[in-house]
C-alpha cells in the first residue's frame, strides 16, 4: 500500500499511516486490575474479542491502551489480528496499538483486516521462526483517507454486512455441529443397543457406563482380543525421516489421524533400511491406531489396503484377533461416546495428555459375532459417507462466505464499491453460477 491500491477512488487523498495514527508505547510492568488483551484473545480475519476461559495475563511488559485505540498484530501478521478496544486495558507487546487521529477506529480496523494489507505487511517480516513486522515499515505504508463522512458511511455498511455474513456462517457452522452429534450418537446407538439387533435378548452389562446388552455379545477387555497392543516408534525423529521417496516408506503421525482414517495430506517418510530395522513400528491393514500423546490424544483410525505395511509414530498400534474383532468395528467402538469417554478417562496429564499401553489394555469392549460387527460396519459406512458429503459442502459454504467477506472489506475500503449503492444479499455468492 506505498501506492493508492488498484480501485482507489480519485477522490481520496492518501497518507503514511503515521501521520493518521499516533503509535502509543505506554509500557507497564504486569498488567494490575486492567483487561489484558493477548493475540490469543482476538480471531483472526473478523476482529473479535475472545474472552478465553483460560484468561490469559501478561506477566512481563504490556502496553496501556484505551477505548477507541485499534490493536494490531506485529507477530505473524498473516494470522490477521486486529481488534478496535472498546475498553481501557493492557496488552501484550506483540500488538501495535494506534490511536487514530485523521482515520475513523472503525474504518482503521476493517482497512487493517483487508487482505491486501493483511499481504503487504507479511511480506515485510523478518526472523523465520517468529515472524514479525516493525512500526517503521507499517507507519510509513499510505493508507486511504476518505472524508470522515465517508470513512462512517464504509464502517456502518461494513459493520452491518459482516453481520450478515457471519449470522449466515453461525447457521452453517451451527448445522455442522449437528450433523456430527448425529453421526456421534448413530455411531455409539449401533455398538451398544440398537434397532438392528431385532429380538435379540439382553443381559446385564459388566461395563459401568451401560446398563444392558445383547446377550450374544461378548463383553471383554482389548487384551483379551489382541494378538498385541504395543507402541510405534517412540524417539527423535530429525535423523531418519527423509525426503526421499523412491526408497522410504511413509511415516504416519498423529497428525494424520482425522474422523477415523488416516489423511496423509503432509507427507513424512522414513528410509526402507531404517523400516526394515524397526519391525514394531509397521502396521498392517486391519490395525487399529490410536494417538497416544499431544492435543490429538485418543484419536483413533483403522489402518486400510492403502497404508499396508507403512509405519508410524507415538502411535499405539492394536493388533485384533480375526476370530474375535474386525479393526473397523472396533475403530466405529472407540470413536462412539463411550469409547472416547472411556479413553478420556484412563487419559493422564492436564497440559500434556498421555495414554499408557498398560490402561489401554484394560479398556472394555463390546463384540458382537464378526458377521454382526461387519453388518454393523457396513451400515455406518454409508451413514457416515452421507453425514461426510453434507458436512463438506457445509464446510465449502463457510469458507466461501469467509472469502467474500474478507474480498467486501477490501473493496470497501478502497473504494472499488459504493456503499451507498451496493446491494447483495450473503446467500447470493453460495448460488452456482450458470
Amino acid at each position: 500500500m506505498s501506492t493508492p491500491p488498484a480501485g482507489l477512488t480519485s477522490r481520496w487523498r492518501t497518507l503514511r499511516l503515521k501521520y493518521c495514527v499516533r503509535q502509543i508505547d505506554d509500557k507497564v510492568e504486569g498488567t494490575g486490575a486492567q483487561i489484558y488483551v493477548g493475540l490469543e484473545n482476538i480471531e483472526s480475519w473478523t476482529g473479535r474479542y475472545l474472552n478465553n476461559e483460560t484468561e490469559s495475563r501478561g506477566d512481563g511488559t504490556s502496553i496501556r491502551f484505551a477505548s477507541g485505540d485499534v490493536l494490531f498484530g506485529k507477530l505473524r501478521p498473516y494470522l490477521a489480528k486486529c481488534l478496535r478496544a472498546e475498553w481501557d486495558g493492557a496488552c501484550t507487546s506483540e500488538l501495535l496499538v494506534l490511536r487514530p487521529r485523521h482515520l475513523e477506529s472503525r474504518y482503521l480496523q476493517f482497512l487493517m483486516l483487508s487482505r491486501d494489507w493483511i499481504e503487504v505487511v507479511n511480506s515485510s517480516t523478518y526472523g523465520a521462526k517468529m515472524p514479525r513486522a516493525n512500526w517503521d515499515f507499517i507507519g510509513n505504508l499510505r493508507v486511504p483517507v476518505p472524508e470522515p463522512n465517508a470513512q462512517r458511511a464504509i464502517a456502518n455498511f461494513l459493520e452491518r454486512e459482516t453481520a450478515r455474513i457471519d449470522e449466515l456462517v453461525a447457521r452453517k457452522e451451527r448445522l455442522i455441529h449437528l450433523l456430527n452429534e448425529k453421526l456421534s450418537a448413530t455411531i455409539t446407538d449401533a455398538v451398544t443397543t440398537s434397532d438392528h439387533h431385532g429380538g435379540a435378548v439382553f443381559r446385564a452389562s459388566r461395563a459401568d457406563w451401560l446398563a444392558h446388552v445383547p446377550s450374544h455379545w461378548k463383553d471383554m477387555i482389548l487384551a483379551c482380543a489382541t494378538d498385541r497392543i504395543g507402541n510405534g516408534y517412540v524417539g527423535p525423529t530429525r535423523d531418519i525421516l527423509t525426503t526421499d521417496e523412491t526408497n522410504s516408506v511413509r511415516y504416519i503421525q498423529s497428525l494424520h489421524i482425522k474422523n477415523g482414517r488416516i489423511q496423509f495430506r503432509q507427507p513424512y517418510f522414513v528410509d526402507a533400511n531404517w523400516a526394515r530395522s524397526n519391525p514394531k513400528s509397521r502396521v498392517s491393514q486391519g490395525d487399529v491406531l490410536i494417538v497416544q500423546t499431544g492435543a490429538g490424544t485418543g484419536g483413533v483410525a483403522v489402518v486400510d489396503q492403502e497404508f499396508d505395511g507403512c509405519h508410524c509414530h507415538a502411535l499405539i498400534i492394536v493388533k485384533l484377533k480375526s476370530n474375535l474383532a474386525t479393526g473397523r468395528y472396533v475403530n466405529y467402538f472407540l470413536r462412539s461416546s463411550y469409547g472416547r469417554q472411556i479413553l478420556e478417562s484412563i487419559r493422564t496429564g492436564a497440559m500434556h495428555p498421555h495414554l499408557e499401553c498398560s490402561k489401554v489394555r484394560e479398556v472394555r469392549l463390546l463384540l458382537p459375532p464378526i458377521a454382526e460387527q461387519r453388518q454393523i460396519v457396513d451400515k455406518l459406512d454409508r451413514i457416515e459417507a452421507l453425514v461426510t458429503g453434507a458436512r463438506q459442502k457445509m464446510q465449502s459454504c463457510v469458507s466461501t462466505l469467509n472469502v467474500y467477506r474478507t474480498a467486501l472489506i477490501s473493496a470497501a475500503v478502497t473504494g472499488q464499491i459504493d456503499v451507498r449503492t451496493y446491494r447483495k444479499e450473503p446467500e447470493a455468492v453460495l448460488e452456482p453460477t450458470a
